[in-house]
């Protein structure tokens, strides 16, 4: 009986301490998710190209740079990450890497021009992907360490959410200020109004290219933001039990990291199901485009137009990273399920407008960009909770946990780079076959998500 109260002291203690580390880490995610946004590949990288004068073939580079080189090193990093006692110091290492790149990346943008500034712009691109990986693969050994399985949906979607209503005020500031700049400045107007080829990136650089210090405080801001994060990671305090071990000690007997595609039935099929479901993230860039296309010639309506993209992505982020973080805690399995099925009739919608049966007006077009959004959240966090909670029954989780981010990340990523690459060269030729390879694909992805193990 004496012995009651110490043990209740014990699990008060480690009740706040998770408590703790969970305010941290939605802290750090929150910091990280604003660098993201404000350094945003679909909006201000673009823009920095033409702002610079950087040739237009640098801004194809930027998602196959960003996205792939930031997961195929992950394989590659595992074992240090399994053997470091405290893997939170790894994530502030990152963080704190992506920094520091988006600083020699605003250097770059203020000091060169052309395309030797496009490129020094790019080798930094580079670091900040790599830089990245260290922090997808550490964050989720961190989280599945230090809180419990049922919390951890949550944690993700609460940052989201936050993320989201700070990036939607982001958003209505530029639609103000471009609408400003459009006023005053007429003539940039008029030169983009013009030009029915230039993208969302250039439209809004011709008001930004005289007012460098705009794009430069973004990248100013989202480096201040990675800082940020790695200062919040470094407070985690790291337990020796984690929520989901198991008492006892065992032996590490598992396979290595490649050979888990082989015996692991379940993780096979989450690769294989999350590989079809990539077409959530390749189909918005394309949305997004065809949104401005659609719109009229005038440069106040295109500018509208893009602003709203900007809110959309923000609104999203605010309305449905809690929804799907909570959905996810409870069944992550049918989250995927579920994204992958309004994946496949979004695509198909898209389809239908590409083939002339429907003649979609803008709004719809931004509606479908809205939806869409709201869908790939849904993927995003429904995929990283199923990978963290996969790993909760076996031995060794949380080794085999980060086993399990780094070969599908890599995996993904090397299919990522050859498949985005692919799509841009279809979509060359015709986008109507494009949208048929996504229906299909997204498809393939929902019928292969009710084979994945109930968790």
């Amino acid at each position: 009986m004496p012995a009651q109260p110490s043990n209740n002291k014990a699990a008060s203690t480690s009740s706040g301490q998770e408590q703790h580390n969970r305010r941290v880490q939605i802290c750090g995610s929150l910091f990280s998710k604003l660098g993201d946004a404000l350094s945003n590949t679909k909006v201000v990288l673009p823009a920095l190209f033409h702002a610079i004068a950087a040739p237009t073939f640098f801004v194809g580079l930027i998602s196959p740079i960003r996205e792939a080189f930031s997961m195929l090193p992950q394989v590659f990093l595992t074992e240090r990450v399994n053997r470091q006692k405290k893997p939170q110091t790894i994530y502030a290492f990152g963080a704190l890497a992506q920094a520091l790149s988006l600083a020699a990346m605003l250097v770059a943008f203020l000091n060169l021009e052309g395309w030797i500034g496009g490129l020094a712009i790019l080798i930094a691109l580079l670091l900040f992907s790599l830089a990245r990986s260290l922090c997808s693969l550490s964050s989720k050994t961190v989280l599945g360490a230090t809180v419990r399985k049922s919390k951890r949906g949550g944690l993700l979607g609460t940052a989201g959410t936050i993320a989201g209503a700070i990036s939607v005020a982001y958003g209505i500031c530029l639609y103000i200020y471009t609408n400003r700049l459009l006023n005053t400045e007429p003539s940039s107007a008029s030169a983009a109004s013009t030009n029915q080829s230039v993208d969302s990136g250039a439209v809004v650089s011709q008001g930004l290219a005289e007012h460098h210090w705009i794009l430069g405080s973004l990248l100013g801001a989202a480096s201040l933001f990675f800082a940020l994060a790695a200062v919040s990671y470094l407070s985690v305090q790291w337990q020796n039990k984690s929520p989901d071990s198991s008492s006892g000690s065992t032996p590490d007997q598992s396979p290595p990291a490649w050979r888990l595609l082989m015996n692991d039935t379940h993780f096979a099929r989450f690769v294989i199901t999350r590989a079809f479901m990539m077409v959530s993230a390749l189909a918005m860039p394309y949305i997004a485009m065809l949104s401005l296309s659609s719109s009229q010639q005038d440069s106040t309506s295109t500018i509208a137009v893009f602003a709203l993209l900007v809110i959309i992505e923000g609104s999203s982020s605010l309305v449905s990273s809690r929804f799907w973080g909570t959905a996810s805690d409870k069944n992550s399995r049918m989250v995927l399920i579920s994204s992958a099925l309004l994946s496949c009739v979004l695509c198909a919608f898209a389809t239908a407008g590409l083939s002339d049966v429907l003649s979609p007006p803008t709004w719809a077009w931004l509606l479908m960009y809205a939806l869409l959004s709201l869908t790939h959240n849904g993927v995003r966090l429904g995929r990283k909770t199923f990978v963290v909670d996969l790993a909760d029954d076996q031995q060794n989780s949380n080794e085999k946990r980060t086993d399990y981010v780094a070969i599908s990340n890599t995996c993904i990523g090397a299919l990522l780079l050859l498949f985005g690459l692919a799509s841009a060269v279809l979509a060359q030729s015709s986008l109507l076959a494009l949208f048929i390879v996504f229906t299909i694909s997204a498809l393939i992805a929902t019928v292969l998500g009710l084979t994945l193990k109930r968790i």
